[in-house]
């Protein structure tokens, strides 16, 4: 059954509202973002100094609210992810206390956790793998929140 030219005027009309409600939120979320980090440069500077906060003050308004948008997403995925990192430490954690009642030794000298384990080997699987990757995710966004932030600052 053919769309009637009625019912694609209206698909057409919510598709475009729903464009740009969505532009309209990216927006505001950029402008709220920018504004959070003009608060945070007008308190006191790490070093205690008006010069300090001067600068950080300086700083933020050169940047556009895209960048503080782009800057609190990166810092909030770093949060995230050094969240994760511990959780994957504690998991390490128990997997090792608990490894030594199913230990045993393959034919070739390999040590693997026996039954339905994996070998120690395989990292890919295991705790110590998760651990090392939210590391380097934390570390990635923790350089891209710098890097935004100096993007404008030049």
């Amino acid at each position: 059954m053919a769309e009637s030219a009625k019912d694609r005027r209206a698909r057409e009309a919510i598709e475009n509202l729903s464009r740009q409600l969505s532009d309209m939120r990216e927006e505001r979320d950029a402008l709220a973002a920018h504004v959070e980090q003009i608060r945070e440069a007008f308190m006191p500077g790490a070093d205690g100094t008006d010069g300090g906060r001067l600068l950080a003050i300086g700083y933020v308004l050169n940047q556009s609210p895209t960048t503080s948008l782009a800057r609190r997403d990166a810092r909030m995925k770093a949060e995230a992810f050094a969240e994760a990192g511990a959780a994957c430490i504690h998991i390490e954690k128990g997997q090792n206390d608990l490894a030594w009642m199913h230990k045993e030794v393959a034919p070739d000298g390999e040590e693997y956790v026996g039954g339905n384990g994996i070998p120690y080997s395989n990292k890919a699987f295991g705790a110590q793998h998760c651990r090392d990757e939210m590391a380097r995710l934390q570390s990635s966004y923790s350089q891209q929140t710098d890097t935004a932030g100096e993007a404008n600052h030049d």
